[in-house]
């Protein structure tokens, strides 16, 4: 005879080994390093990892646990080559977290437009051609019907931002794109508040000539995310000599010594308290400036991740400019449907939330055309083993007669229902044939 105290969820009661996720850790011109991350709670010391592109095994290697419960395996792929990638392991515990679905598509450039007369090189030198189509244009010669063709516009220290050009701004985030204000140092603070208030109540103040040093990154925040891997103790951070005091109720980038803000901003309006030219800040010189300024580009176009889960909800913007009635479909080798879509100037968004149900790879597809691929993976907090505690007044002494009392209570709770039910039934009746029967 057995005294049950706790009963472990399937996924814990069978060996079982789990591809967890997978990330991007370090990107070049020619190769991508691929990270993917496992966990078990077997004895197992190593055991044999694949990868595939669509059906076709390019790499296997062994990861090795030593005696731990995780650990993590690396592959290198070529970054000038799509990938349907596929990464699998053999086990015989629970079969829907042996397999990791992922894609590398050649994403599509993004259009960045420059526009102010001072100096953009440190621009052209982030938004390079192989990413991006970078444009610069003086406010003098500005074509304001090209704005709503881009996916980010940097307004490089404009010291007066025209009504016009405000207007053609919110058209532009209302659409799905972004812009980034720099400020000039002698910047007319009314002009920027025009725009910058309708982001997050974002507001310019008073300017303020004090040397500061920039001395906080949110490395949360989305432009930072997955760009410090580990804290760094001798960083030097810029300097600024003058600055605009910002209020804001939007999510702060980078702060100054001070506590205030230096950037910030979402994923469509980016606000600078402060010019970036030589002779106020060192900025242009920090470590900082690629990724602050290439995120924003990066996340001005909503672009598939490497992955997504079933369940959640993402949104993808495809460039395309779609006719009336025309649809984009999503489909794999099994399966078709068409998700909620909505049409932008010169783009479509489309967002996901209750399909697909299945985990695979799906093409994107407009009139049997396939513009990309996105890839869906199975929640792998299914896989995470916990122990349930049974009620300590439990007095079954055996697994069958555990099983059986269950099954008794739930009979016991089934009838109570049923009870409910037909006395309200005849309460009704009861009522009906006292009205008719007068």
């Amino acid at each position: 005879n057995l005294h049950i105290k706790y009963i472990k969820p399937y996924s814990s009661f069978i060996a079982n080994t789990s591809l967890d996720s997978i990330f991007i850790s370090n990107r070049t011109n020619e190769n991508i390093e691929l990270i993917a991350y496992l966990s078990t709670n077997t004895e197992e010391e190593s055991i044999p990892v694949s990868l595939f592109d669509n059906d076709k095994l390019i790499a296997k290697t062994a990861a090795k646990f030593n005696g731990s419960k995780k650990t993590e395996v690396s592959f290198t792929l070529n970054a000038k080559e799509a990938i349907l990638g596929k990464i699998t392991i053999s086990d015989n515990g629970l079969s829907y977290d042996n397999e990791f679905y992922f894609n590398i598509d050649k994403n599509p450039k993004i259009k960045v437009l420059a526009i102010g007369s001072s100096p953009s090189g440190f621009l052209e030198r982030i938004y390079t051609d192989d990413e991006f189509v970078f444009t610069n244009s003086t406010l003098d010669q500005l074509n304001y019907s090209s704005i709503e063709n881009q996916d980010l516009v940097v307004l490089n220290e404009i010291e007066n931002l025209p009504s016009s050009l405000v207007t053609a701004l919110r058209t532009l985030t209302k659409n799905g794109g972004s812009f980034t204000l720099i400020p000039a140092v002698k910047g007319n603070n009314n002009s920027y508040n025009d725009l910058s208030s309708a982001h997050s109540a974002t507001q310019y103040g008073n300017s303020s000539a004090q040397e500061l040093s920039i001395s906080e990154i949110k490395t949360g925040h989305p432009l930072f995310q997955n760009v410090f891997d580990k804290k760094v103790s001798n960083f030097q951070y810029p300097k600024i000599n003058e600055h605009f005091k910002i209020s804001t109720k939007g999510p702060v980038a980078i702060a100054l010594q001070n506590k205030a803000p230096y950037l910030v901003g979402d994923s469509n309006a980016y606000f600078f308290s402060a010019a970036l030219n030589d002779n106020n800040s060192n900025f242009i010189n920090s470590p900082l400036i690629v990724p602050s300024f290439y995120n924003m580009g990066v996340n001005s176009l909503k672009i598939p991740p490497l992955y997504a889960n079933l369940g959640t909800d993402i949104s993808v913007e495809i460039p395309l400019n779609l006719q009336q009635d025309d649809i984009i479909k999503i489909s794999s080798s099994v399966n078709e449907f068409i998700p909620q879509q909505r049409i932008l100037p010169n783009k479509v968004q489309i967002n996901f939330t209750e399909n697909p149900k299945n985990a695979g790879i799906y093409k994107v597809v407009h009139n049997d055309s396939i513009l990309r691929h996105i890839s869906f993976n199975e929640n792998r907090k299914e896989s995470e083993l916990l122990y349930s505690p049974l009620p300590e007044n439990n007095s079954s002494t055996s697994i069958s007669n555990f099983f059986l009392e269950s099954q008794k209570n739930n009979a016991i709770n089934e009838f109570w229902k049923w009870f409910a039910i037909l006395a309200l039934v005849f309460v009704i009746i009861e009522t009906l044939l006292q009205r008719f029967l007068k």
